[in-house]
């Protein structure tokens, strides 16, 4: 039996092609409580229900276009001390 490839052109839901990050959209779905601290990429993932390896992609990628800067956020753990951890302010939110 001959085996023939492939080719996938449908830009599924999920797929890189055409899906940026709308900051309008992430700041609706996660709400404004995290706004002045900025928000870690956990929190955008599962705001836009991405993956933290695409949700980390897009951040750089808005970072290269001057929309997001880092910052530090500071977490409590489990044992109720508080550490930070890396976090990310967009620039729309502050205007």
């Amino acid at each position: 039996m001959e085996s023939t490839p492939v080719e996938h052109r449908h830009d599924a839901p999920g797929s890189r092609a055409g899906l940026a990050m709308d900051i309008r959209a992430l700041l609706e779905k996660i709400g404004t409580s995290a706004a002045d601290d900025g928000y870690t990429v956990a929190e955008i993932a599962a705001a836009m229900n991405w993956t933290v390896n695409r949700t980390r992609a897009e951040v750089k990628r808005l970072q290269s276009l001057g929309q997001c800067r880092p910052t530090k956020k500071m977490q409590p753990a489990m044992d109720g001390r508080t550490f930070p951890v890396a976090a990310y302010i967009f620039e729309e939110a502050r205007t």
